[in-house]
């Protein structure tokens, strides 16, 4: 009787198996992945395997010859133009249509250089969740082009998403102690030893990554370099902002954010950070810089979110009605969007809204967030008012994490950039 075998690891299997042996292939290794019978195992479940599946492993087997510069296209039936393949290839990207672009990319004529074919492929592989693929495409196209940023970069995501802490650490200190060396990887580099102090709990790293980041910023002052992402300069700020705050220098990380916004007075995300800080050193002003970054069209939720928080406080409820609800269309995560149905429940039940539509906001709140208190307290305070409405109702407004998120804030922008 044949075993039932999960399609999740078989899958994992045979790219770890391609993967393994193109490796050592272009290292001009013998290959020594796998035994005979390991290798009989996975061709007789090759056929557990989705259709969709197998021609992307398939796929990813012919891709990996580029690595070694044996890359061949391969014709599937139809004849295109330059011009066609590359409208049907933006096509599926910007539709994240990721197994279309892998096969279109292989796909005859050739219209982009080599080393953005490989960057594109990195991308796609990134979005299908296998950061460990996607790192091989990164750095191939980086050999290629070495002139790039954008792929040692996208690299360093790349190994922080596995995790592979080792091997990021080696090329953040090659950046850090590299003579000539760009703002942007000086940047990400900051990023690696922030985040590995936060992993290890070492604080050192911390100290580190401002280090990093004060070079990237100096070279950019003198006008030795320069860098085109406003969000890579954004993220950076918020690096050295949050290592600040980690070591509590509240004082040098409140005035590095401020010269942040000094700088980029228009930028959303640096006036949300700055809320946030002065919300976490109990300091006036925050509610201020998130009107300002919500006028300037933001798509954060943070601006939302906290200043619906504030006006609840101030018990200017309209207001907190309507933030909650533009909060909740560019919620970040079930945690945030309850955090918005509570607080729109209270404001919809002090505007004299239904009970219906009261309880369906609470009820929205408890579904995303079983676990939190805020949202158990106040749908049994509102029962415990419609059963007794003489009983006068105090509200719990959710509380939030600052830090939580400013770290997720400095995520997106990495993102973004």
């Amino acid at each position: 009787m044949k075993l039932i075998v999960d399609r999740a690891v078989l899958y994992k299997l045979w790219l770890n198996r391609i993967v393994k042996s193109h490796v050592e292939r272009s290292w001009d290794r013998p290959d020594e992945y796998a035994s005979e019978a390991e290798d009989e195992w996975l061709h007789d479940h090759w056929m557990d395997l989705e259709e969709t599946i197998r021609q992307r492993v398939c796929g990813l087997s012919a891709d990996l010859h580029s690595l070694r510069d044996q890359e061949k296209l391969v014709l599937d039936g139809q004849q295109r133009t330059k011009q066609q393949l590359a409208t049907q290839t933006e096509l599926a990207f910007r539709r994240r249509d990721w197994d279309r672009l892998l096969t279109l990319l292989r796909t005859p004529p050739r219209f982009q250089p080599q080393a953005m074919v490989d960057y594109l492929r990195g991308r796609a592989w990134m979005e299908l969740g296998e950061p460990s693929v996607a790192l091989l495409f990164f750095d191939n196209a980086a050999r290629l082009d070495p002139e790039s940023l954008a792929y040692p970069s996208l690299a360093l995501e790349c190994l922080k998403s596995i995790p592979n802490w080792n091997e990021a650490l080696v090329r953040a200190e090659k950046y850090r102690t590299s003579e000539h060396v760009a703002p942007r990887l000086l940047f990400r580099a900051g990023d690696i030893f922030h985040l590995w102090a936060l992993f290890s709990r070492r604080p050192a790293y911390f100290e580190t990554a401002i280090e990093v980041v004060d070079r990237g910023f100096s070279l950019l002052k003198q006008g030795s370099a320069a860098e085109s992402l406003s969000s890579v300069v954004a993220g950076a700020f918020l690096t050295k902002t949050l290592s600040l705050e980690h070591l509590q220098r509240h004082e040098e990380a409140l005035s590095t954010i401020d010269e942040a916004v000094s700088q980029r007075p228009d930028d959303a995300a640096l006036l949300t950070q700055r809320g946030l800080l002065k919300q976490q050193l109990h300091r006036d002003g925050a509610d201020e810089d998130f009107k300002a970054a919500i006028d300037r069209g933001t798509g954060l939720v943070w601006p939302y979110l906290e200043l619906a928080r504030i006006e609840s406080i101030r018990k200017n409820f309209k207001e907190v009605a309507e933030l909650s609800r533009q909060g909740l269309q560019r919620a970040s995560s079930d945690q945030v969007a309850a955090q918005l149905f509570q607080l729109l429940g209270v404001a919809l039940f002090e505007l004299k809204d239904s009970t219906e539509a009261v309880r369906r906001a609470f009820d929205a709140s408890l579904e995303l967030d079983p676990l939190a208190e805020e949202s158990h307290a106040n749908r049994t305070n509102l029962n415990a008012y419609l059963q007794d409405n003489h009983l006068p109702v105090t509200w719990r407004v959710p509380s939030g994490d600052p830090l939580e998120a400013m770290a997720e804030l400095r995520e997106q922008l990495e993102h973004a950039a």
